[in-house]
């Protein structure tokens, strides 16, 4: 089973239209790796952004997600693990980062980044998990799925848990609207 689910083309929230990313990741990337941006805006001017990665036959397109945070000048405060109820099974578990950007720690420059992968059978937010599945559907079945890696950046906006509780409603949609298209 190969996963080529797309974000909407439009926000369904705001209708704001998608924008694709940068350079660097059509060149630093395998070719077969489809990557999909998606940068919302709400009414009262909070901004969103969510990356679908899609591998391709290799596994360099599911690199440790720090990398790029470090790459982008974040720098990673905390990494926890959200528990996200989606009401539609078992509850999803994700991987947060709390950033910063830049050298304060002002909660204007504070955000949180979400992520997880999906293969063909299995869900996990660890990228070890993620690749241990990968190597196993390899050596077991001489195959290699297309997964996706999903993420999600939400600056804080007005308290840590009112950002953290908006970005596992946003998680939830997301990930019912992939299942659902399964």
């Amino acid at each position: 089973v190969e996963y080529t689910n797309t974000p909407p083309q439009q926000c369904s929230y705001c209708g704001a239209t998608l924008n694709t990313g940068p350079y660097s990741e059509k060149t630093l990337l395998p070719p077969d790796t489809i990557i999909k941006h998606g940068r919302y805006v709400g009414p009262d001017g909070r901004r969103l952004q969510v990356i679908i990665v899609v591998s391709g036959k290799s596994r360099s397109s599911m690199h440790k997600p720090e990398w790029c945070i470090a790459g982008q000048g974040f720098h990673i405060i905390n990494k926890s693990t959200m528990q996200v109820d989606k009401n539609t099974g078992a509850p999803l578990l994700v991987s947060v980062l709390d950033l910063n950007k830049g050298d304060t720690l002002t909660s204007q420059q504070r955000s949180y980044f979400a992520y997880w992968f999906i293969g063909p059978n299995n869900v996990t937010h660890s990228r070890f998990r993620m690749v241990m599945h990968m190597m196993r559907e390899r050596l077991r079945e001489r195959k290699a799925y297309r997964w996706a890696y999903i993420t999600v950046l939400l600056p804080e906006y007005e308290s840590r848990g009112r950002t953290l509780q908006e970005l596992e409603d946003v998680v939830g949609q997301i990930q019912c609207k992939l299942e659902a298209k399964k």
